[in-house]
């Protein structure tokens, strides 16, 4: 058979988008390049004669797929439990035929996975939560509304077990994120049997969905629901999205929603809040996409610098000169000196050498290098004594020289005193 090429091009997507090394999220992208070539199959299938028929036959064979899984999985966990456990490689290759049977699965075939679950008394309760628990997080993200009706269906079997609004929570955030209206609606007035569980992290994963899309609803709706977490619900806002354009759509929801609140309070909390999500959403990230995106956002000073103190324990190592070059640039000397000085002292505490080797053959020099300088000192201060005294007698003179060199003086042992005073001497200036 010959796949349509937007099947082939969605499944090169899955695979570069998710990387081959992890095990379990290969055998999802190759169930999901099964799924593609199987939708290829209806697709052309779909003039041939007698559809109603096989409709009816998919449906039925959905069903019985469902409930086959639901039963082979129960039994697997049970073996689990069991003191005559398989062999571990046999336990593994089951698992990931499971895995890959449950990605498979259609919303028919779920309706009679969890009415399986319900059904199976004879199977002990815990054993059975397992089993909706490992399955759904593959599901919800495929099906939000879906997974919403199961969660509901099974919510008798859930019970009080937190993992129950934890998924009702995910499921919120997924369905949020495409309809904004229809996850409010779930979380505004939750079926019966649901109710009990929408509780403040349901809220939050709402608001953060729902800033995919429409980040000024996002925070009319902070406004609008009972939070007991105000801040880390502002803060998922600017921390969840992903891409480029979404950052920018909830800095530009907050420019604009920030002249409307009632006093000085209010605006700070919220674009302090937001502009540290944001922040946070480059944590670990690459350096050039951050920069693309900051250089695009025209970030003013006062909001730069908010996302400079969110930022800087949390670079990529490597990048870190590159950091404290750039924020050094477009900070105030003030915030400028603080951020280098900062980034550099957990550089060194991280990976001494590579923060050496900036600071002594890249680092250009001025006011942001003699920063780093300070930092540097800071935290070779206790060590190697000498070594940071080399560095302080560098800096120009002035506060941060006088300063550094004290920081030394006092760390520096008393019973070494005559190595210290020698020092001094030899390079021609006194102790501050």
């Amino acid at each position: 058979m010959r796949v349509p090429l937007y099947l082939s091009v969605a499944a090169i997507a899955i695979a570069l988008g998710i990387g081959w090394h992890d095990h379990h999220r290969l055998i999802a992208a190759r169930a999901e390049l099964d799924a593609l070539v199987r939708e290829g199959d209806a697709h052309a299938a779909g003039d041939s004669s007698g559809g109603s028929q096989d409709s009816r036959r998919t449906r039925e064979e959905a069903r019985k797929a469902g409930a086959e899984l639901a039963s082979d999985w129960m039994d697997y966990l049970t073996k689990l439990e069991s003191p005559e456990r398989e062999d571990g490689a046999v336990l593994k290759e089951r698992d990931e035929e499971l895995f890959r049977r449950t990605l498979l699965m259609t919303t028919t075939g779920w309706d009679s996975f969890i009415t399986r679950l319900l059904e199976a008394e004879d199977v002990p309760e815990h054993i059975r939560r397992s089993v909706i628990f490992r399955t759904l997080d593959t599901w919800i993200p495929k099906d939000p509304r879906g997974a919403l009706k199961l969660i509901g269906k099974a919510r008798g079997l859930i019970g009080d077990d937190p993992r129950g609004a934890s998924s009702l929570s995910t499921a919120i955030h997924y369905l949020a994120r495409t309809d904004p209206a229809a996850a409010v609606e779930r979380v505004r007035h939750p079926e019966e049997n649901l109710a009990g569980c929408v509780n403040d992290r349901t809220r939050t994963s709402l608001i953060a969905g729902v800033a995919f899309s429409d980040p000024a609803l996002a925070l009319q709706l902070v406004d609008e629901m009972d939070l007991k977490d105000r801040h880390s619900t502002i803060f998922s806002m600017g921390e969840t999205p992903r891409t480029g354009p979404q950052k920018t759509a909830v800095l530009a929801a907050m420019r604009e929603r920030l002249p409307a609140l009632a006093n000085d309070g209010a605006r700070a909390e919220i674009s302090q809040t937001i502009l540290s999500g944001l922040a946070n959403s480059f944590t670990y990230g690459n350096f050039s996409e951050a920069r693309q995106w900051l250089e695009s956002a025209k970030l003013t000073p006062t909001e730069l610098a908010i996302f400079a103190r969110q930022v800087q324990g949390s670079v990529l190592r490597p990048e870190t000169g590159l950091w404290i070059e750039w924020l050094g640039s477009r900070l105030s000397p003030d915030d400028s000196r603080r951020i280098a000085a900062t980034m550099m002292n957990d550089w060194a505490d991280h990976d001494y050498q590579a923060a050496t080797d900036w600071l002594s053959n890249k680092a250009p020099d001025g006011p942001v290098k003699s920063a780093a300088i300070t930092g540097y000192i800071g935290y070779i201060a206790d060590y190697q004594h000498e070594t940071a005294a080399r560095w302080a007698i560098t800096l120009p003179e002035g506060d941060e020289r006088d300063n550094s060199l004290r920081q030394v003086y006092r760390r520096w042992p008393a019973q070494e005193a005559d190595a210290r005073d020698a020092f001094a001497k030899e390079n021609g200036f006194t102790w501050p």
